[in-house]
């Protein structure tokens, strides 16, 4: 039963996690199911700390520069608005649905001007 135990939370294991499955081993309690939580648990922590380490260290963002008239709005607006979303911490894919939803004018005119596709 101990080998078929130590076995299951062996099959558990992934990069990074050798003292956390060495240490769940070592329990003598720990059943397979219960060490797939926990180094599914220890790989989202990780990544977490990791993601906000990244966003932490990244330089800040520039805005594009445009290039229309003071006033004028263009296809580079609707970019602006992206980087501005994402330097506030969103993705780029969440970023853009934000552009889209609440500056629609500017997405219509960046599909437009062609730079969308």
């Amino acid at each position: 039963a101990e080998r078929e135990r130590i076995a299951a939370i062996e099959a558990c294991a992934m990069p990074g996690c050798e003292s956390l499955i060495a240490e769940l081993k070592g329990d003598g309690t720990t059943t397979g199911p219960e060490a797939a939580a926990r180094v599914l648990a220890y790989l989202k922590d990780n990544r977490d700390n990791m993601a906000a380490a990244l966003r932490a260290d990244a330089p800040p963002v520039v805005p594009s520069a445009s290039a229309t008239e003071p006033g004028e709005s263009s296809a580079l607006d609707f970019e602006a608005l992206v980087s501005q979303y994402m330097a506030e911490g969103k993705t780029r894919k969440d970023a853009i649905r934000a552009a889209v939803t609440n500056h629609p004018d500017a997405h219509r005119k960046h599909l437009a001007s062609g730079a969308g596709n």
